[in-house]
């Protein structure tokens, strides 16, 4: 009877034994994981999002030449694409390393994006505004006149109004994926001169440095326009070859000493109120790393975007308070001026609209955003103490 018993029991535990067993291997299986056609446009990745790409053994390296937009030895490049590429490593855990580069440093600055399009570049850190020349509608993605009020709308409209996607959707016909996105910096100069100009009709006939969008809507309102190189424009606007010099903000330009021959300043930035940059990669390369690196060099921008964004911004205010202190002064145009440069831009993004169905979509999504955006704006600014004793003539008083 015992051994019976016994027997019974034996064959319990065994039976138990199995189905253990057996329910381990069904919790730890994976679902074979999905292919993202080549050309087809990645979807920005979030908690849930579920792979897109053949996940890759672990420990296999993968080494990237980046070109970006500062030059080496500068704290800009160390700040910019020396950090993103120290996040990158950190958060694959070695598996991505990526080898920074200034402009030109592999290929021709103006070639980065092409470069990037046919692999011959892996990845570009990169301002969209300057393929403007293959598709205006990538200007909107860099920034635009009279858009955003700070960063923080850039980035509202980008990752949950659809900018993103539609940014995705246009560098998907390149073979381009965008791994990051972010805002960052104050609003830019409009412009700096030799004499003081308070108003741009006392600018007429002056030359202006100006290029992309903004240089299109200062051209519509009668100004002239000429493009220079950033490494041009100090001894350009000391020798008079240009009357008015727009580059950047405050901490660029009191870097590149334009406060020692141009101290008059123009604001407010309407050209320039905020900008963005993205991380464009080839098709690919970045297929082959599978979802999971793909979500970790998306976190890495994302990480790299919010502290280069409070550096930047803390960089300009510091770069600003030099200027005032050197003895700058500030002016801000008239209403009535910023109302024309303001009404002959959105005759001019009317227009591209009606060109390209990609531009209008994007240009119809920045404005249903910025109608909702400035609804929120109005009830919070107006209960400011600011708001209700009255903007300033000056920007700084």
């Amino acid at each position: 009877m015992k051994a019976k018993r016994f027997n019974i029991i034996a064959i319990l535990i065994i039976v138990v034994l199995l189905l253990t067993t057996l329910l381990t291997a069904c919790s730890s299986g994976t679902a074979a994981p999905t292919t993202t056609p080549g050309g087809t446009a990645t979807a920005k990745p979030t908690a849930t999002t579920k792979p897109t790409a053949t996940a890759q053994p672990a420990g296999k390296v993968y080494k990237w030449n980046m070109q970006g937009l500062n030059s080496p030895g500068t704290e800009f490049f160390t700040m910019s694409d020396e950090a993103l590429a120290t996040k990158i490593e950190f958060l694959t855990n070695g598996q991505v390393i990526i080898n920074p580069f200034g402009p030109g440093g592999i290929v021709p600055f103006g070639d980065t994006m092409n470069s990037v399009q046919q692999g011959t570049l892996d990845v570009g850190n990169w301002w969209t505004c300057y393929d403007l020349g293959m598709r205006p509608v990538t200007a909107l993605w860099g920034t635009m006149p009279f858009g955003f009020n700070n960063n923080q709308e850039y980035n509202d409209w980008m990752l949950e109004w659809g900018g993103f996607e539609l940014a995705q959707e246009c560098y998907a016909e390149w073979n381009i994926d965008i791994a990051g996105t972010f805002s960052s910096g104050a609003a830019q100069i409009a412009g700096q001169t030799r004499e003081e100009y308070k108003t741009y009709k006392d600018m007429k006939g002056k030359i202006f440095r100006s290029s992309g969008l903004a240089a299109e809507v200062l051209q519509s309102v009668g100004l002239q326009t000429v493009f220079l190189p950033a490494g041009e424009l100090f001894t350009a606007i000391e020798r008079g070859t240009i009357d008015v010099v727009e580059f950047a903000g405050p901490s660029w330009n009191f870097r590149s000493a334009y406060h020692e021959v141009a101290p008059y300043v123009i604001g407010p930035g309407w050209h320039e109120p905020a900008s963005n940059m993205m991380m464009l990669v080839n098709h690919d390369r970045f297929t082959e790393i599978g979802a999971d690196l793909q979500k970790d060099i998306w976190a890495a921008y994302m990480w790299f975007g919010m502290e280069y964004g409070a550096w930047s911004r803390k960089d300009d205010i510091i770069g600003m308070e030099k200027m005032l202190d050197y003895g700058c002064v500030w002016n801000r145009l008239p209403d009535d001026d910023l109302q024309i440069l303001h009404d002959a831009w959105y005759k001019i993004s009317d227009k591209k609209a009606e060109e390209d169905p990609l531009y209008k979509r994007t240009w119809e999504s920045y404005k249903t955003y910025k109608v909702s955006q400035d609804k929120i704006n109005s009830l919070n600014w107006d209960l400011s103490f600011d708001r209700v004793a009255g903007l300033p003539d000056k920007i700084v008083s």
